[in-house]
């Protein structure tokens, strides 16, 4: 279910300072509302705007959510790194910009990103809430998309007239926007070519905060395997499993996965 309108996400700005593996620079985020703090961390493509159907299911939380480097809204200057290690940094990074200390929840991508900054900041981090996450092994959307394959087409010069159309029909393929800048899917790409699931494997095992886990059967990127493996080898906490609801459950299944976590965040 969602709720009856979108939350407006209006931006802010911060000035990140540098830090390891972070060169530092401008930053746009959301911060609305008031009580014990939820960190939103979308995916890879995505932006805030991603949970504004979310936030509104959210009263009694105070809700943060960082733009990540090179996806429009925040300069990939700030922080240029595409490994999963890399970026994580950028959120740690982040969460001691504004002094912050609760749940971080991370949609796909970003809930690697999550795990890394659970383990990178464990001051910071009370528990975590993964939904629709990438797992301890390559998914099938991952799998079928052969990233690395498609980055080395698209660093030759000569076949960039051909697979910046062809990168984008890959995504729109994937359910995101048709509208993605060149930037966005260029980044996404890179990101997704240095990912290193093994990396992330031990990243997720050296976290020690209670962990709540939701996907959807009807995931079309993720299969239901790989969020069910994740929640047997983390932490306890809530695992929430819908039969629809696609990959989009952050939208999708918002009221259910709202009462869930604002549960959770003041548990």
């Amino acid at each position: 279910m969602t709720p009856d309108a979108p939350a407006p996400m209006e931006l802010r700005r911060l000035t990140l300072p540098p830090s390891e593996g972070v060169a530092g620079g401008d930053v746009a985020y959301v911060d609305v509302g008031e009580g014990p703090t939820v960190v939103l961390v979308h995916g890879y493509p995505g932006r805030p705007s991603d949970y504004r159907w979310l936030v509104p299911a959210l009263p009694g939380l105070r809700v943060i959510a960082p733009a990540l480097p090179g996806l429009d809204q925040t300069p990939l200057e700030t922080c240029a790194a595409a490994t999963i290690t890399g970026r994580g940094r950028f959120l740690a990074a982040f969460l001691d910009a504004l002094d912050l200390r609760g749940v971080l929840v991370g949609h796909s991508m970003g809930a690697g990103l999550c795990a890394v900054a659970a383990v990178l900041r464990p001051d910071r981090v009370t528990a975590l809430a993964l939904v629709a996450p990438l797992g301890l092994r390559p998914h099938r959307a991952f799998r079928r998309s052969a990233p690395g394959f498609s980055k080395r087409l698209l660093d030759r010069p000569s076949m960039r007239f051909w697979t910046i159309p062809l990168l984008r029909a890959v995504f729109v393929s994937m359910g995101f926007p048709r509208g993605l800048s060149e930037g966005a899917m260029v980044h996404t790409l890179d990101c997704a070519a240095a990912m290193d699931f093994a990396d992330l494997r031990v990243h997720y095992e050296q976290v020690a905060v209670p962990c709540l886990v939701a996907s959807a059967d009807d995931d079309p990127l993720i299969e239901p395997a790989i969020p069910q493996e994740l929640g047997l080898a983390l932490p306890d906490g809530p695992r929430l499993r819908w039969d629809t609801g696609g990959h989009g459950v952050v939208k999708t299944r918002a009221v259910e996965l709202a009462a869930a976590l604002s549960e959770f965040a003041r548990r």
